[in-house]
């Protein structure tokens, strides 16, 4: 199997479904000891927040979700030796979901929601072994609201779909980076490489969307926090060659099979119009080409990027894009003509190449993720009154009378006021 280093892009708030919905990042969340910041979460948070959830939860706004019918939540954290603990409050519709924490080795998911919103706890023994809160944590809440169906977001207008739940992510990338601003890698130099002969195998493909005739192991797998939300937002490339062509095959993750795409090829930008492909290459590693494919309204399109219109629709120059369906996934195949490519390779060239694709955010599930930055208030001091000189010692109990921490045992003090620190940690 191909080793891929992948850069997420993310446009908005939450996340979808199973290829479908939002991704949104934002600055790490950090939660005092026993404090309870709270955050406003709706499926179009993202614009209305101006991507700062660092300022809602300094100022504990709450979003006014209204023009969106109740989809919104209000979501608190805070948390002590034992546990993480999360709140979740309804604004308005029923929302049901998963709140997710992983360490990037262990993921532990416990439902919540329901009409009120509901509170768990995630205890740190699930996700440490010793029970301390490792470093490296995320915290996500992955939800879905009653009567957000496929079919109302499919409804909803085209520019509001554009602008608030593309997710996308650039797969097969030459250097181990998140590019958030900047998913499309404009440099060749940050694109992976492709051997002729070796990753791209030798040999004639039927362009028919099935995808049964291609090497299984040879194709290049890539998702989007896998470890958080697994294989829903998930792609697979393989490409081939002959005399005439280069081919290229993709399978992604996609609820029903059918990718929806407002764009005609006229516009060539599918990518700004829903389900898409974008693939870059690049013979000599400066230059490079941008071709699109995908399902508009009228049927298949593939389009390059050039200045001159005549030359956009590939279709038209004797390129050709087939759609096939399988269980959970869209796959698509592809010949591109060399001459259209401006270049021909043979045995041995080592091209640069990367792949782009984007989901049409028309899931029903949203998430939202950020790095946790457990933090603990200034340490406290413990003040106590000595009779007389001698040896001191001196504890913190809890209400049932049970020793938590052990500040002095035995050590001498003058008589009169003492204050000793404590750091609020247990014995």
């Amino acid at each position: 199997m191909k080793r891929l280093f992948l850069a997420a892009c993310i446009c908005i708030a939450g996340l979808a479904n199973v290829p479908a919905g939002q991704v949104r990042s934002v600055p790490p969340l950090h939660v005092e000891y026993g404090a309870k910041p709270k955050f406003a979460f709706s499926p179009y948070a993202a614009k209305i927040a101006d991507h700062s959830l660092r300022n809602l939860v300094a100022s504990g706004e709450k979003l006014d979700v209204a023009a969106f019918d109740g989809l919104g939540s209000d979501v608190s954290l805070s948390w002590d030796d034992d546990s993480l603990h999360v709140a979740l409050e309804a604004q308005g519709r029923e929302v049901n979901g998963d709140a997710i924490l992983s360490d990037g080795h262990r993921t532990v998911r416990v439902p919540i929601g329901g009409k009120g919103g509901k509170s768990v706890d995630i205890p740190w023994k699930r996700i440490s072994a010793d029970g301390v809160p490792p470093d490296g944590l995320v915290f996500a809440v992955d939800l879905e609201w009653s009567g957000l169906d496929r079919a109302t977001l499919r409804a909803m207008p085209v520019d509001v779909r554009r602008a608030y739940v593309h997710t996308s992510l650039a797969a097969h990338t030459a250097k181990e980076e998140v590019f958030r601003e900047n998913a499309h890698l404009p440099r060749p130099d940050m694109w992976g490489k492709v051997k002729f002969g070796d990753d791209c195998t030798a040999g004639t493909r039927k362009v028919d969307g099935d995808l049964g005739d291609w090497p299984v192991d040879k194709f290049a797998k890539a998702a989007i926090l896998p470890h958080l939300i697994g294989g829903r937002y998930a792609a697979e490339f393989q490409t081939a060659f002959d005399d005439k062509f280069l081919y290229i095959a993709a399978r992604l993750s996609h609820p029903d099979g059918l990718p929806v795409n407002s764009a005609l090829a006229e516009t060539g930008a599918g990518y700004g119009g829903g389900d898409a492909l974008q693939i870059r290459l690049s013979a000599d590693g400066k230059g490079g080409s941008s071709i699109c494919a995908w399902m508009s309204p009228t049927g298949p399109a593939l389009t390059i990027d050039t200045k001159n219109p005549a030359k956009r629709d590939l279709l038209k120059r004797g390129a050709s894009l087939a759609f096939g369906k399988a269980k959970g996934c869209v796959t698509m195949e592809i010949a591109l003509p060399w001459d259209a490519l401006g270049a021909k390779a043979k045995q041995g060239d080592e091209w640069r190449m990367t792949y782009q694709p984007w989901w049409n955010g028309i899931g029903r599930r949203f998430t939202f993720f950020a790095p946790l930055v457990l933090e603990r208030p200034p340490a406290k001091t413990v003040a106590a009154k000595v009779p007389k000189a001698g040896s001191v010692s001196l504890g913190v109990f809890d209400k049932a009378g049970r020793l938590v921490r052990t500040l002095l045992k035995a050590e001498g003090r003058e008589g009169g006021e003492i204050a000793e620190p404590w750091d609020l940690k247990d014995q």
